[in-house]
């Protein structure tokens, strides 16, 4: 990914061969989204088919840190795991 940014980045714009690296950055953004999203489904099935109940806690995360700003990981990040797993409930007949 890095080398196809730093390839996208030296060329001319408005090339034919800029055009190209932009289409393949793109290609990779989208396939480590896929792979993303499939990780967040894979562990979301496994923790819905292996515990009978599951509790989600709506935490003010940003209050928790220390400076109240957050942090580098920006919290909140994983706020897809929450639907996801509620989704994943009502198909796997739980909840």
């Amino acid at each position: 990914m890095a080398t196809a940014q730093r390839t996208l980045a030296r060329r001319t714009k408005g090339s034919r061969n800029r055009a190209k690296a932009r289409l393949r950055v793109a290609r990779l953004k989208a396939k480590f989204a896929r792979r993303r999203k499939e990780a967040l489904h894979k562990a979301t099935t496994t923790i819905v088919k292996k515990h009978g109940v599951i509790v989600i806690e709506d935490l003010e995360v940003r209050e928790m840190t220390k400076t109240g700003r957050g942090t580098v990981a920006a919290p909140g990040r994983w706020s897809k795991n929450g639907p996801t797993r509620t989704a994943r409930c009502s198909t796997c007949r739980r909840g």
